[in-house]
C-alpha cells in the first residue's frame, strides 16, 4: 500500500481513473516524496487532482485543508454538472483563494504563488472569470526569478531526500545482521550508534531546516515501519523480530506508552521478566492507563503472581 495509491503491478493510477483525486502531505512527512511523485504521475495522465502540502509531519492535515478539499470537490461537481452552481459560493471561494495566492507572492515565495495561480485557473475556468488569474500566470511564467525558485526548491528536496536515504542505509546496516539473532544489549548498542535522540532533538529544534526536515522524515518513517513490522511479527509468533522492531520503535518514539507496552508483552512472553516489568513501568510513566488490558492479557501470565506486577496494577487502579 502506498501513501496515495496502492502500489504494485497494475495498481497505480491510469488515464481512465473513474474519480478525481485530492490528497495531502506534510512537508516533514516521510511520505512527502511519494506524494510528489504521485502528483507528477497524475499531471502526466491529465487527471483532475490536487495534492495539498501543509506545514506538518506524518499527521492529520489541519482543518483548513479538509475544508479546502470539500470546497474543491464541490467546485468540480459544479463543473461536471452533478451539483447546481452556487454563484455566491463560487465568488467567495475564488476571492479567498486569489487573495491567498497574492499574499504568498508578497512573501517572496514565487514557486508556491505560481502553483496557486495555476490551481485557480484550472479550478474556476468555466465557473468564474479567470482573466486576471491568467494574466498573473503569464506575468510569472518564464521569468528568471520563478525558474530560480523552482530549481532551488527541487535541489532542496533532493538534498533532504539524500540525507533521509543515508540515514535509512545506516539503519539497515546496523540492524540487518541482528535479524539473525541478537541479545537486547547487542541491539541496544547498534541503535545507540544511530543517535536517534540527537535526531529527535534536531527535528524539534530546527524543524524548518533541511536537516530538521530530514531527521523527522527518517525517524517517523522508521517508527511506522518498525511498529507495523512488529505487529506482523507478533501475529506469526516471531518474538525475536518483534523485539528488534519494537526496540527500534522505542528509540524513535521514547514517549509512546503503546510502544513500551508492546515491548513489555514481547519480553513477558519470552520470560524476560525484569525487562518486561521495566517496559511496563515506562509505559505507565508515559501515560498507559488500561488496567483491564494489563490484568487480562495472557502474555503477562507469568508476571501475575509477582509483587512487582501487583504494584503496577495498584498504580493503574489509583488513576
Amino acid at each position: 500500500m502506498g501513501a496515495g495509491f496502492p502500489l504494485g503491478a497494475g495498481q497505480g493510477p491510469s488515464s481512465n481513473l473513474p474519480f478525481i483525486y485530492y490528497g495531502t502531505a506534510g512537508v516533514r512527512d516521510f511520505n512527502y516524496p511519494e506524494m510528489m511523485r504521485l502528483n507528477s504521475t497524475l499531471n502526466g495522465l491529465n487527471i483532475i487532482h490536487r495534492v495539498e502540502v501543509f506545514d506538518g509531519g506524518h499527521d492529520w492535515a489541519p482543518p483548513a485543508s479538509f475544508a479546502g478539499a470539500i470546497e474543491w470537490m464541490e467546485l468540480h461537481a459544479m463543473k461536471a454538472g452533478s451539483r447546481e452552481k452556487d454563484e455566491t459560493r463560487i465568488t467567495e471561494w475564488f476571492d479567498r483563494r486569489l487573495e491567498n495566492a497574492q499574499q504568498i507572492e508578497a512573501t517572496g515565495n514565487l514557486a508556491e504563488a505560481f502553483q496557486r495561480f495555476q490551481w485557480l485557473d484550472a479550478d474556476f475556468e468555466g465557473l468564474h472569470d479567470v482573466v486576471e488569474v491568467k494574466a498573473q500566470i503569464a506575468r510569472l511564467e518564464g521569468t528568471k526569478e520563478l525558474k530560480k525558485a523552482l530549481k532551488r526548491e527541487s535541489r532542496r528536496q533532493e538534498r533532504i531526500q539524500a540525507m533521509v536515504d543515508a540515514a535509512n542505509g545506516d539503519l539497515s546496516q546496523a540492524i540487518g545482521p541482528l535479524r539473525e539473532g541478537a541479545s537486547s544489549s547487542q541491539i541496544g548498542e547498534a541503535l545507540d550508534s544511530l543517535r536517534f535522540s540527537d535526531r529527535l532533538k534536531l527535528a524539534k529544534a530546527h524543524r524548518d531546516s533541511d536537516e530538521g526536515i530530514a531527521a523527522e522524515r527518517f525517524v517517523r518513517g522508521a517508527l511506522i515501519h518498525a511498529y507495523e513490522d512488529a505487529g506482523e511479527a507478533l501475529a506469526r509468533n516471531d518474538y525475536a523480530t518483534a523485539r528488534l522492531d519494537l526496540m527500534v520503535a522505542a528509540e524513535c518514539a521514547p514517549e509512546s506508552p503503546q510502544v513500551h507496552y508492546m515491548l513489555a508483552r514481547v519480553y513477558a512472553v519470552n520470560r524476560a521478566n525484569k525487562n518486561a516489568l521495566a517496559e511496563l513501568r515506562a509505559a505507565i510513566e508515559k501515560g498507559f492507563t488500561d488496567r483491564e488490558e494489563l490484568e487480562k492479557n495472557p502474555d503477562f501470565i507469568a508476571l501475575r503472581p509477582t509483587p512487582e506486577f501487583a504494584s503496577l496494577l495498584d498504580q493503574l487502579g489509583k488513576r
